[in-house]
């Protein structure tokens, strides 16, 4: 196979099948619906010899204020041939001229930073068997419920001020797929957690809140409702959160890279994001 004959074009629906082909050859979990989900809310290039997919790659504009660049896959027989790179460049001309934003393993720095990207933190990946019997009592005047739907714009609010951009379709698609919990303290909505199917098992995130006591209340309150396989990405500089997450058997296996483009400061007052939606969706 020469890489001559590569040729890149904007990503189809019908194309998911082969993109998952793709992830199922590096070992990463996503599902059908995974993609489907990533797909139903961003865009995405390939790279073709012929009509075979051997590369790919996905992003997402928030409101022209953030884009985030994920789901990178290679052909492992085509791997160092610039086709990455190629892929790369398309993707970042068609999110557009925000600041862009991704998280890469330590395979893939060398690729992001000739990208342009810079290092500015980590994410820790969390999973396992859940162990956790009897949820963690939020502080006083803190109330934890279950999501409703009108919820809806008060979460993409908070989010908003987490993340730095509106992520209403993308929200509105995890809370329609699954459930979750919001915290109310003083009538305001202090914080909130949704949890999905994904991947092995369960995907608890995004997890927002104005700080790691109430990201621990809420993600308690997940985990005592259910019992296998659960996943949360989150950010180790919460190590009280880490720490706990270690007592519910949910193990910092992995982490990846934070990295921007340009570089800009974290979000620096609450309400912050405890845990990711994906690596790839932030």
């Amino acid at each position: 196979m020469s890489v001559d004959d590569i040729t890149l074009r904007r990503m189809r629906e019908s194309d998911l099948e082969g993109c998952l082909r793709l992830t199922q050859a590096v070992g990463w979990p996503h599902r059908l619906t995974d993609w489907q989900l990533h797909f139903q809310i961003g865009d995405g290039w390939v790279a073709l010899h012929g009509d075979v997919i051997v590369g790919v790659t996905m992003w997402w504009n928030f409101d022209n204020r953030i884009a985030t660049i994920g789901l990178v896959v290679v052909d492992s027989t085509l791997q160092g041939r610039g086709i990455g790179g190629r892929l790369m460049d398309a993707a970042m001309d068609s999110a557009g001229p925000c600041p862009q934003k991704l998280m890469s393993t330590q395979a893939g720095l060398k690729l992001y930073e000739k990208c342009g990207f810079v290092a500015v933190g980590e994410i820790g990946q969390t999973q396992g068997e859940v162990t956790l019997e009897t949820p963690v009592a939020a502080e006083d005047g803190v109330a934890i419920r279950p999501v409703r739907h009108g919820d809806l714009p008060a979460l993409v609010d908070i989010d908003a001020q987490a993340f730095g951009a509106k992520r209403d379709g993308l929200l509105s698609a995890i809370l329609y797929d699954g459930g979750g919990v919001v915290a109310d303290r003083d009538g305001q909505t202090a914080g909130f957690a949704l949890i999905r199917k994904s991947g092995h098992g369960q995907t608890i995130g995004p997890v927002v809140a104005t700080d790691e006591a109430l990201a621990i209340a809420l993600v308690s309150q997940l985990l005592a409702a259910e019992s296998g396989f659960i996943r949360l990405d989150i950010d180790p500089a919460a190590t009280e959160f880490m720490a706990w997450l270690e007592t519910t058997g949910l193990k910092c296996i992995d982490t990846v890279v934070i990295m921007v483009k340009p570089e800009s400061p974290a979000n620096a007052k609450p309400p912050y994001t405890y845990g990711l939606i994906s690596q790839a969706l932030g």
